[in-house]
């Protein structure tokens, strides 16, 4: 194996992974639920057990770094913000109106709208064999999740629900667009732990805001180790490969790549929830794997 088929098989596993620790969150907020919590007190947890983690990461990285401008600190809390807060509480917010299936199908449309954004803003070119990886990718998510959008009456399809995910997905995908110039700048460690750091804190302002902490505080230990398993796989884990991913590959193949990860929690969902495997989803799973080794080895051919 050559050294540049070893780093394409890397830059993959890298993506892959931390597509695949961040969506799946989703399986076990659904056990924190089946445990009586609501949706923002179980991310308010998470926020919170990850944040020292970030906070201890982000003063080590910085030592022997030169100093980060007004600007700089400015940006990488626009980015904390937008990538991390604002787009998971839209996201969440979107479900309340939606089926979790065309909650799925809708939130990844975000990797055509990265492709868009770098053809129209960056200027990028995009080949033949890189559209046919989105395609491939996208066609898996969509064959994916078509079990569980069929019966779905129209007064679950809300525009307004469909409106806040497409709104997510965008927030998401510039996000992933403006990062990485900025991640080669910075550091994967240094990028990550100050931009989560700051979506913590906005977290915890929300939270403050709109709940009583009395809750967290009644947790039981079950709801705390659940919160512990998503501050680790679900936030620390995924934001540190996603950022190497980003910084390796670029957001288009990071974009498709990634696809990957929404699908897999299919598997994560039938381990751990017991939840059936359909045929059109295992399809879909190969399809979106399939996309994102077409997108691997376009990058450098």
């Amino acid at each position: 194996m050559t050294s540049t088929t070893q780093s394409k098989a890397l830059t993959f596993l890298i993506i892959a992974g931390g597509s695949i620790f961040y969506s799946s969150k989703g399986v076990f907020v659904k056990m924190a639920y089946q445990e009586g919590v609501d949706a923002i007190s179980i991310l308010m947890l998470r926020m919170g057990l990850a944040f020292p983690v970030f906070l201890v990461i982000s003063v080590v990285s910085s030592v022997k770094q030169p100093s980060l401008s007004a600007k700089d600190w400015l940006r990488l809390m626009l980015l904390g913000f937008s990538g991390y807060y604002l787009s998971s509480f839209i996201n969440f917010t979107g479900l309340q109106y939606i089926s979790v299936g065309l909650e799925r199908i809708t939130l990844y449309t975000y990797p055509c709208m990265v492709f868009l954004i770098g053809v129209l803003f960056y200027r990028r070119v995009v080949t033949a064999r890189q559209w046919l990886a989105l395609g491939l990718a996208y066609i898996g998510v969509v064959v994916a999740f078509l079990s569980e959008i069929v019966g779905v009456s129209s007064l679950e399809l809300s525009v307004l629900g469909v409106a806040l995910v497409l709104l997510s997905a965008l927030i998401y995908a510039a996000f992933i667009s403006v990062t990485g110039q900025l991640i080669q700048r910075l550091g994967t460690f240094r990028f990550t732990s100050i931009v989560v750091g700051f979506s913590c804190l906005f977290m915890a302002t929300h939270y403050t805001i709109v709940h009583d902490w009395s809750v967290l505080m009644q947790a039981s230990p079950r709801v705390i180790g659940l919160g512990g398993v998503l501050a680790i796989f679900g936030t620390i884990l995924p934001s540190f490969l996603m950022a190497a991913g980003i910084r390796r590959a670029g957001p288009e193949m990071f974009a498709v790549v990634g696809s990957i990860g929404p699908i897999a929690t299919i598997f994560l969902a039938y381990y751990f929830l017991g939840e059936v495997v359909e045929v059109l989803q295992a399809v879909g799973f190969i399809l979106a794997i399939a996309g994102a080794v077409v997108m691997t080895l376009a990058k450098t051919a």
